[in-house]
């Protein structure tokens, strides 16, 4: 029986799951390694393709969200690897990391979907429009992201090291998280390998109970919002259903202001969760969109 693929396709991890030609799952799992197209290489996902041929050799379909993929010449190029790797499939759908998580969330109707991780994004789409606000990158957006908190608030403590802030507290938090020179703790900042690394960090920033930080969560949530109304009008969608994602919405105080704030401003809006395991609803989507080529 013929097998249809989605992947979720990460810098630190990729998950798989394989459906076969009547949706029941074959085959689930996480694994871990770089699968970035931007930084993995050609020769690396190639290896991957390789290794996933030798356990299912009948693929038909295989429907893909891979981070730091977008121009066209990236996603033929990722096509050729596949379709040269898995000689028997005869389509390949390829999807940013975001737009993954959208159509996955909203595979058959209108939807919009926020994702808040170690970068941060708003995307939507209604029949054949489609918008996205945010989602720049790390080093000039990326707001209400891990990396955007861990980057803020260390730049705080930076300002109080050279006497412009007086922030003591915000010194303390971060002094005693590293227990590093100033000059060491901001190393990982500029090495690309430990973003993730940097983004994690949130975690601990947020749950400490500080007005700066307090501060940073009202501003992220209103200018997030924003982005979500643009979309919401650029799409004109009536009556939305927003999908939330990501990280930072593990931290109950973000969520639970993102909430109220968000049904105070944007009247008839459904809010839900947005699913974790995005790879077995691209697997239906390959199955879906089986010899579109």
């Amino acid at each position: 029986m013929k097998q249809y693929i989605g992947i979720d396709a990460g810098g630190s991890n990729f998950r798989i799951a394989v459906i076969d030609s009547n949706k029941n799952l074959i085959y689930h799992k996480s694994i871990k390694g770089n699968l970035n197209f931007t930084s993995a290489g050609s020769k690396n996902i190639s290896d991957c393709f390789k290794k996933i041929n030798i356990d299912f050799k009948d693929v038909d379909s295989v429907s893909i969200a891979m981070a730091g993929i977008g121009a066209g010449d990236q996603k033929n190029e990722l096509k050729k690897i596949i379709f040269n790797n898995l000689e028997k499939c005869q389509s390949v759908n390829i999807f940013t990391d975001a737009e993954g998580s959208l159509y996955a969330n909203f595979p058959n109707s209108s939807g919009i979907l926020i994702i808040c991780g170690t970068g941060s994004i708003v995307l939507g789409k209604n029949e054949n429009k489609i918008s996205r606000a945010g989602g720049w990158g790390y080093l000039l957006d990326d707001e209400g992201s891990g990396f955007w908190f861990s980057k803020e608030i260390i730049m705080e403590y930076l300002r109080y090291v050279d006497g412009i802030s007086n922030n003591k507290e915000i010194f303390g938090i971060v002094d005693k998280k590293f227990s590093l020179p100033p000059r060491e703790i901001i190393t990982d900042f500029y090495n690309p390998e430990k973003r993730n690394i940097v983004a994690s960090l949130s975690n601990d920033f947020l749950k400490e109970k500080n007005t700066y930080i307090q501060e940073l969560i009202k501003k992220s949530i209103f200018n997030n919002i924003q982005r979500i109304k643009k979309v919401i009008n650029e799409i004109e969608i009536k009556e939305p259903t927003l999908a939330y994602m990501g990280g930072i919405f593990k931290n109950n105080d973000f969520l639970s202001s993102f909430k109220e704030k968000i049904k105070s401003e944007i009247k008839d809006l459904k809010l839900i969760e947005g699913i974790k395991k995005i790879e077995i609803q691209l697997a239906k989507n390959a199955l879906r969109n089986r010899r579109k080529i």
